[in-house]
């Protein structure tokens, strides 16, 4: 486990490496968790190559643009998620772009994101990503840097970032932690 943000992430379950005693994960409902962006980048990085969850609910939160944008990348890139949802975490019509930009024809159907007129709760608005025409070219990227968070790769530590282009300013992060044992 890591705390963040004052919620204890399960990196195991979110990595899909669980000891044999474990049972592997399939879903994971993080919903309603006051995760923030730092999280969100957290848990795109662990996701990316997990090949045993199928469902990832992330919505209610507010995990930023960079986190939205990292966890729409995890999706495209990990093929076994059949589900991410990302609604109702205060994204503005601009981010909401940015994350339906992020190769759509790999996430449509599969990532759930607000429609921009729905973060007001209405969730008869809500459509997958894809779904939308995208006005505006949006451009977006995260990385891991000194191997996978939780797992003593690295010199010591393992860095974090992303960056998004919504409109014309560009959001960045960085998050910087420590080696830690599961």
């Amino acid at each position: 486990m890591i705390s963040v943000e004052g919620f204890a992430l399960p990196v195991r379950k979110l990595r899909g490496n669980t000891h044999e005693a474990e049972k592997a994960t399939d879903a994971i409902n993080f919903s309603k968790k006051k995760l923030g962006q730092l999280s969100a980048l957290i848990i795109a990085a662990l996701v990316r190559s997990n090949l045993t969850l199928m469902q990832l609910n992330l919505s209610g939160n507010a995990i930023g643009v960079a986190g939205a944008v990292a966890v729409a990348e995890a999706t495209a890139f990990n093929t076994t998620l059949q589900q991410v949802d990302i609604r109702n975490n205060k994204l503005d019509a601009d981010a909401k772009a940015a994350v339906r930009s992020v190769a759509p024809l790999q996430v449509a159907g599969r990532l759930l994101v607000s429609t921009p007129d729905s973060d007001n709760g209405d969730e008869r608005t809500n459509k997958a990503a894809g779904g939308a025409k995208i006005a505006k070219s949006k451009t977006a990227g995260s990385a891991l840097v000194g191997g996978a968070v939780g797992n003593g790769a690295g010199p010591g530590s393992a860095k974090l970032q992303s960056a998004a282009s919504v409109g014309k300013k560009t959001v960045r992060s960085q998050a910087v932690f420590p080696r830690q044992k599961d």
